[in-house]
Parts: C-alpha cells; structure tokens; sequence
C-alpha cells in the first residue's frame, strides 16, 4: 500500500499517468488494494500490467539451464 501510494503521489507531482507492471503474485495484490481504496484515492488512477517480468526471467532461467554444466564459471 505504501509503494502504491508513493509512487502515486510521485506521478501526480510530475503529472505524469501511473502505470506499473507486476509479476503475477503482486499484481494480484496491487489489483486487491486497489479494488479497496475509496474512489477518491489517487489510487484508482494507477494502470497495473500483468506479465512484463516472465518474459526476461524464463529468458534468464532457460539460458542458466543451457550453459549449466559447460564449465563456464565467473571470477
């Protein structure tokens, strides 16, 4: 809630749109704050995203998967 509502404050300092992408887990909890916040809130502005993460990250896993084992190591 409080990320939330930071980062909320901020765009509206710059008067910039809030948009934020989450992996599932937080986006489903984003979406619940959200959902509860009075209708007043600066809240009901944000635009969450859904997915953004899983993209790099099954990127990053399936590159792990590929070159474990080959000996590489880092220093």
């Amino acid at each position: 809630m409080s990320t939330l509502d930071s980062v909320c404050n901020l765009s509206m300092k710059h008067n910039l749109p809030t948009i934020l992408a989450f992996d599932n887990h937080l986006y489903e909890k984003a979406a619940k704050i959200i959902i509860d916040v009075p209708q007043s809130s600066c809240l009901k502005r944000i635009v969450l995203m859904l997915g953004c993460f899983h993209t790099p990250m099954n990127l990053l896993g399936a590159q792990g998967f590929l070159i474990k084992g080959t000996g590489l190591k880092h220093n």
